[in-house]
């Protein structure tokens, strides 16, 4: 059934972009001790291996993860109207 392909959709692109806004938290991080090392007035340690790797793929740019599937399925098949606030929530 739609409904509940599109529950498990939903709940999967959430994880996801869960786990992608740690990971611009965790590059986020990164980058301002690397400002702090270089501008701050602060002791402060070197950067791990971790943080380099973050720092290294900062200047890409991503989007978050938002495929759901059954969604595009309904737009494709010219049936969004199958999706209701009625039988979502049923």
């Amino acid at each position: 059934m739609l409904r509940e392909r599109l529950y498990e959709d939903v709940d999967i692109a959430r994880t996801r972009l869960r786990e992608f806004t740690a990971q611009r938290e965790a590059r986020l991080e990164a980058i301002l001790r690397v400002e702090d090392m270089y501008f701050g007035d602060s002791a402060i340690e070197p950067l791990s291996e971790v943080d380099c790797t973050f720092l290294a793929y900062s200047h890409l740019i991503t989007f978050p993860p938002t495929e759901a599937p059954s969604i595009t399925e309904a737009f494709s098949g010219g049936r969004i109207d199958l999706v209701t606030r009625r039988s979502v929530s049923q």
